[in-house]
């Protein structure tokens, strides 16, 4: 009676036991399938990510919709609002100040021509200012000088310092500097020039 006892207390807890390991076999494959499900779902999350990427940048990217540019009509540099695009680039803009729309292409080339007209005034300006030495050195040169005695230049004449030349082409100058390989630099009314002189002679 005893050994009856035992024996099914045993299988008791042999099927106790297997029924345990079938809930925890079962737990985990619930744990593997969910974790699968989860990398799975990463995955294609990542994927429309991607996808959608160019996408979301090129609607950033629409939406600065504002540019400084300059106005043809109000003379001035204005905010301007994008107002057409071909693919991702910028097709029309309009001006928020007097409302007028152009082509974002003219107003660039109309920007990159008034910078280089600006420049050119700055060249113009400066030689001007360069022009305004010159003559003002030429002047201080020519103090109790008499034109009418200044050397007609010749290539093959020697010149020295202080010397009044009559040039063709730059007209009345003062020799300033004597320099190495026959040349001398000579101050003009309006400009400093360097010259040849005493060519076909011997340096002395």
């Amino acid at each position: 009676m005893t050994d009856t006892k035992k024996k099914s207390s045993k299988a008791k807890v042999e099927k106790k036991s297997d029924t345990e390991r079938k809930k925890e076999t079962k737990a985990v494959s619930k744990k593997v399938v969910k974790k699968a499900k989860s990398k799975s779902v990463a995955r294609v999350a990542t994927q429309v990510k991607e996808t959608e990427s160019p996408k979301v940048e090129a609607a950033q990217k629409k939406e600065q919709k504002t540019l400084l540019l300059y106005c043809p009509r109000c003379k001035r540099e204005t905010d301007n609002t994008i107002t057409q695009f071909i693919g991702q680039k910028i097709r029309r803009v309009r001006c928020e100040v007097c409302k007028s729309e152009h082509n974002y292409h003219r107003l660039q080339a109309l920007k990159k021509k008034m910078e280089e007209e600006a420049a050119g005034k700055v060249e113009e300006k400066k030689e001007s200012s360069d022009k305004q030495n010159y003559y003002r050195m030429w002047e201080e040169l020519m103090l109790g000088r008499d034109p009418q005695t200044a050397r007609l230049y010749n290539i093959k004449d020697k010149y020295f310092e202080n010397d009044m030349i009559n040039h063709p082409v730059f007209g009345i100058g003062i020799v300033k500097t004597v320099m190495e390989d026959y040349k001398i630099e000579v101050v003009f009314k309006n400009c400093i020039k360097i010259l040849i002189h005493n060519r076909f002679l011997p340096r002395k």
